[in-house]
């Protein structure tokens, strides 16, 4: 069964306040935007998945030393309404990571990924206490649809590209 497209799949708004202070480390990319950016036209550069330490942990019996699974996706992202040509765009590679996954679902990944946005909403499992995030993001023209469902979500890394301007 496919997933529906992203338009469908995420409602507005794309990350609301109550979510964004759930995000781990959301700070980054709200102090270097001054917002948290809609990811509209941001394009998926890598995606890294870690199954975690469970095996090790099982067979030691230390619990408390368990590495949950996590799935790395980073982008390219800007400031989409900031002239590309400004300072104001600010681009950087912004990792994402998604751990502790119960959902997985990703169709039509390309050599170019380029997205329409990122949601993330707060969504209740049946037989779980703890909400869990609903994290969608779809391809533009290079159509890629991708749905998380995990336990928890935080920014890992922010890396700020600094533009070149050669002068003639």
């Amino acid at each position: 069964m496919g997933l529906r497209p992203w338009r469908q799949r995420v409602g507005e708004p794309l990350v609301g306040s109550e979510v964004l202070s759930r995000i781990g480390n959301a700070s980054t990319l709200v102090q270097h935007f001054g917002y948290w950016p809609s990811f509209e036209d941001a394009e998926l550069i890598s995606l890294e998945f870690h199954r975690g330490n469970h095996m090790e942990v099982s067979s030691s019996g230390n619990w408390d030393g368990r590495i949950p699974e996590t799935l790395t996706a980073t982008f390219y992202v800007f400031a989409t309404e900031a002239d590309p040509e400004s300072e104001g765009r600010r681009p950087a590679h912004a990792s994402l990571a998604f751990s502790v996954l119960r959902a997985v679902s990703i169709e039509g990944l390309n050599y170019q990924n380029p997205i329409q946005g990122l949601g993330v909403h707060v969504e209740q499992v049946a037989g779980f206490r703890s909400p869990f995030f609903r994290v969608n993001w779809g391809g533009t023209s290079l159509h890629h649809e991708v749905s998380i469902l995990c336990g928890s979500m935080s920014v890992r890394d922010l890396r700020p590209i600094r533009s070149i301007t050669t002068r003639s």
